[in-house]
């Protein structure tokens, strides 16, 4: 789960007090399978990156005191952790960006939802790229 480990380390790096699941795709924004299925759904990588960035760092609360606070997983990215886990585990796979993705979609109150639906890019369309890429397990 290497990819969790980008995320807090994105949160650790603008001193933010949580790790959201805004984090998390940022972090998937760097792995070859999120980035292959978003290619094939017709994302525009480059804005999704830049217009999550800038969200993270404008709305993400920051730890006032850098000494002795530690971040946190909010509910939601705990919520999309737990359903990537419990598919990979069905799976007899470890978990990666292909477990985590689908479920990161179903967060339809996050700005990742918004922004790919700005993109015209649904849950039902990664899902259908899933195939195109690997096994296509999901």
């Amino acid at each position: 789960m290497d990819v969790v480990h980008e995320a807090f380390d994105i949160a650790r790096e603008h001193s933010h007090t949580d790790v959201t699941v805004e984090h998390l795709f940022l972090a998937l924004l760097d792995d070859p399978y999120t980035l292959e299925t978003l290619k094939l759904c017709g994302a525009n990588i480059r804005l999704l990156r830049k217009e999550l960035t800038d969200f993270v760092v404008s709305i993400t609360p920051e730890i006032k005191a850098a000494y002795g606070n530690t971040i946190q997983p909010t509910s939601e990215l705990q919520r999309v952790l737990r359903e990537a886990i419990d598919k990979a585990s069905r799976a007899n796979k470890s978990v990666d960006g292909k477990y985590i993705l689908i479920p990161l979609l179903d967060e339809i109150d996050s700005q990742v939802y918004q922004y790919l639906q700005q993109q015209n890019i649904s849950k039902s369309d990664v899902i259908a790229n899933t195939d195109n890429i690997g096994n296509g397990d999901v």
